[in-house]
């Protein structure tokens, strides 16, 4: 204490400790004692003028925005900037999106008889050698991102294990106008006439309606891909919109309807929320109607042999890890060949920030598909330190777009961004690997069979065992009666004695503490919330449920194709035991999927089984509908659980939380009453109502963010405050630090004599320093030939750390073409699950 005397120094610690001590005693926290959020409070708008968030930023009017940017002008300026920082991700896609639809008799028409030239494979596939991803990427871009041609994405995990295979895709549908040209003529010829250069059906022009997003660079790219198709014909007719605006039409409305919802062409954007290591379910989800229940993929019809990939890659049907590199590769093929999904690039997205406030990125989701972004968001000192409270201004492109309720309401990406914040979960994924770490668990016991292809060093929070054989108990519940309302076990199903055998079997511990923790409208999180989402999960694919919706069917059948078994070992502290067939390479993936598969956060939302039940009740009225689908069907409102007072869903909310207070209701009680007393039921619903009277809403989660309210108006805002009675330090997920993204330089001669050997050195480096030999998982390396074809792969040999070593046999040149020839190199690390790629060109000379 420079300047200080030794008394006085004492005196001030003293005062200090008085001044932390009373901080504390009225509430107050500090750095160390902090739990929960590091902010008080997060202020989301809308704002979808990048370049105006970027300003607003500087101006201190804005902290964090809620979209990654790409923008080259934007970019620069940012890391010019004395004011700001930003995060770095790799996991945000765009795709043009095709609409497939065909009639009954499966002819290229919309409902409406107008004539669809997309319902045509040959036309779709056409789009895959028309747009050029290399322009995308190079001139509109300017290099802020990677050409993308499948559903693999160039920077994740399942792109690397099979990356000669997805080469091969990217060399075939390389941009070739003559070829697109030669496909859309051959099928169209059987429907229109092409006209001085247009097509014609029935004596009018063929026109495309193409919904073009305008907050981002696709407003660009749609302008460029529209252009293309005017040139093979086409009359083009634009329709550009915001997230909001177009989702509406490409999304909820149905796609073969025609009319005034008709629509050719939409600019899709994507974020992986996590670094994906599996990639599996993606097929699914783009390519078939088990994939998301909304409008858009019920319309899906894939072919008996791509649904019969997709199939078992959801449901990681594969007994080695070859067998799943065969049916990835499959997948892709038949995707790219018949698919409706163009995929044009993967950016690398920067996510601007004032340096004062601190935030962890996902390296696939960025910001607003991180997990982690509502534990880490903060205000930092000059050194970088935490400083606890305040409000965080955050900007987002779009919120509210869609009615939010947990079982199926909005998807998008801003909303999801929101809400969750207000989850809880059992486990987290890491924002560099993916791989998971505890949240509400402590331990997990992984049982695999022998043979199978699961990494044999997990993180330490998890025990792997392979063993012979793995049965599944009789009384573990598998299935659910929806007239008695009851699980259907193991031993009822399977009644004649034969054993139910499962490729996996997980023991979960959860924490001690677990039923000690709170919703946020105070009630004590129960058993009967975990219950549940078991029950409330099958009984929406039952046909003799009051809540019975067909677009669940498919998912419930999908998933019994694998599950197996859930028992309830131990009520307090939790222990389950969960069966599957369903397999992932990564023992921490299998340890979550048995943690989360029932736990109470749903595909959009959170939520305790109180406020479910209200909207049981109404849909069973038919009142309200969980899904969009069951809604425009059934003629009902799409529930919405954060819809204002005097809305519609609210007063309809309201009309049933009065009832079930009244009756004490417990839904499908000859199940949930055994885990729900009539006094929790009696705290809940007058919990529930304190709360709808206070919030002016029905959403209750139990993450670090409660929803404080809602503003769905013109100026749309939502506000986001710390909730209190989160059990954990704030710091428990500050400890990421930087990625250790590898980069990759090729040295080698410029000149290589066909019939000679050659050998090419590759360098692998973090920041100038050698990447060591046992982080890194594999090398390999791809020679492209002067045709554009894939002539040679293998694996790279390890010299030392940091250095690896290409060598070209005579034979391997001897099949080389004289011409340029380009030499790729794949690098998969541990520390980071992100693919780094090098490549470098050579001439190929006759001996």
């Amino acid at each position: 204490m420079c300047g200080l005397n030794a008394g006085t120094g004492r005196r001030i610690a003293v005062l200090v400790a008085l001044m932390l001590a009373l901080a504390v005693a009225l509430g107050a926290s500090t750095p160390e004692s902090r739990t929960g959020a590091w902010v008080d409070e997060v202020v989301f708008f809308e704002e979808g003028d990048m370049s105006k968030a970027v300003d607003m930023m500087e101006a201190g009017k804005a902290d964090v925005y809620a979209l990654g940017i790409t923008d080259p002008n934007l970019f620069k300026r940012i890391v010019e900037s004395k004011k700001l920082t930003h995060e770095s991700s790799y996991g945000s896609f765009n795709e043009i999106l095709l609409n497939p639809c065909t009639n009954e008799a499966g002819e290229p028409f919309f409902e409406d008889g107008t004539f669809n030239p997309f319902g045509l494979r040959s036309v779709r596939e056409a789009m895959q050698y028309l747009v050029d991803r290399r322009h995308i990427t190079e001139e509109i871009m300017k290099g802020l991102g990677t050409p993308m041609y499948t559903f693999l994405l160039p920077t994740m995990p399942p792109y690397a294990s099979i990356a000669d295979q997805v080469r091969a895709i990217e060399l075939k549908y390389a941009h070739n106008k003559k070829k697109a040209r030669e496909l859309i003529e051959q099928s169209m010829t059987n429907y229109a006439k092409l006209v001085k250069g247009k097509w014609h059906y029935n004596n009018k022009p063929v026109e495309l309606i193409f919904l073009i997003r305008t907050e981002d660079e696709r407003k660009e790219i749609g302008g460029y891909v529209g252009s293309l198709l005017k040139d093979m014909g086409f009359s083009v007719k634009y329709r550009p919109g915001t997230s909001r605006e177009l989702a509406a039409i490409w999304l909820l409305s149905d796609p073969c309807k025609g009319g005034g919802v008709r629509w050719h062409l939409y600019t899709g954007g994507w974020i992986s929320n996590k670094i994906d290591r599996d990639q599996g379910s993606d097929c699914d989800f783009f390519y078939t109607p088990r994939g998301w229940p909304v409008p858009l993929n019920q319309a899906f019809n894939p072919s008996p042999p791509l649904d019969g990939v997709c199939d078992p890659l959801c449901r990681r049907d594969y007994s080695t890890e070859e067998e799943l590199k065969g049916l990835l590769a499959e997948a892709i093929r038949l995707t790219t060949h018949e698919g409706w999904r163009v995929w044009t690039h993967v950016c690398a997205s920067a996510w601007p920030h004032p340096k004062d406030v601190g935030i962890t990125a996902d390296l696939a989701g960025g910001i607003s598909g991180s997990y982690l972004w509502p534990y880490s968001l903060r205000k930092v000192d000059a050194d970088g330190s935490p400083v606890p409270g305040g409000t965080i201004k955050f900007a987002s492109p779009s919120i509210l777009t869609q009615p939010w309720n947990p079982i199926a309401g909005s998807n998008g990406l801003y909303d999801a961004m929101i809400y969750r914040a207000t989850e809880e979960h059992p486990t987290k994924p890491d924002p560099f690997t993916g791989l998971f770490h505890p949240q509400r668990v402590k331990k997990a016991e992984v049982y695999v069979l022998e043979g199978l292809p699961v990494n044999e060093k997990p993180l330490d929070w998890i025990k792997l065992n392979f063993v012979p054989e793995i049965q599944v108990p009789p009384d573990a519940w598998i299935d659910w009666d929806a007239e008695k309302q009851v699980p259907i076990t193991v031993g009822e199903k399977y009644p004649n004695g034969h054993g139910l055998t499962a490729r996996t079997k997980t023991v979960v511990y959860f924490d001690d503490n677990l039923f000690q923790t709170y919703w946020h409208d105070g009630s004590q999180f129960s058993l009967g919330d975990i219950v549940m989402s078991y029950v409330i999960f099958f009984d929406r694919g039952k046909n003799g449920s009051a809540i019975y919706d067909e677009a669940h069917v498919p998912t419930l059948q999908s998933f019994q194709m694998h599950f197996k078994g859930y028992k309830i070992v131990q009520k307090d502290p939790l222990i389950i035991e969960f069966y599957d067939d369903r397999l992932y390479l990564d023992a921490e993936w299998i340890a979550n999927e048995a943690a989360s598969c029932f736990w109470p956060v749903y595909d959009q939302g959170t939520a305790p089984w109180h406020v479910l039940a209200l909207g049981i009740l109404a849909e069973a009225d038919k009142k309200l509908a969980f899904s969009k689908d069951k809604a425009d069907n059934a003629g009902m409102l799409w529930m919405n659980l954060i819809s204002l007072p005097r809305g519609p869903s609210h007063e309809y909310l309201k009309e049933y939380l009065k009832k079930a207070s009244e009756e004490l209701y417990i839904p499908y009680g000859p199940t949930l009453g055994k885990y729900v007393s009539t006094g929790e039921a009696k705290s809940r619903y007058e919990l529930l109502e304190k709360w709808r009277k206070d919030k002016g809403h029905f959403w209750v989660g139990q993450g670090p963010f409660y929803l404080h309210s809602v503003d769905p108006t013109a100026k749309k805002k939502v506000i986001l405050k710390r909730f209190e009675r989160h059990p954990d330090l704030a710091d428990k997920w500050l400890r990421f630090a930087e990625p250790r993204i590898a980069k990759v330089e090729i040295r080698g001669p410029s000149k290589v004599k066909i019939g000679a050997a050659a050998d090419f050195d590759i360098g692998v480096t973090f920041k100038g320093e050698p990447y060591p030999t046992d982080e890194i998982d594999f090398v390999k390396f791809l020679v492209i030939d002067d045709k554009g074809e894939l002539a040679i792969t293998g694996v790279v040999r390890n010299i030392r750390d940091g250095q690896w070593r290409v060598e070209l046999t005579a034979v391997e040149t001897g099949g080389l073409l004289v011409g340029s020839t380009g030499l790729e190199v794949v690098v998969a690390v541990k520390p980071v699950a992100l693919t780094s790629t090098g490549s470098f060109t050579f001439v190929t000379v006759s001996p």
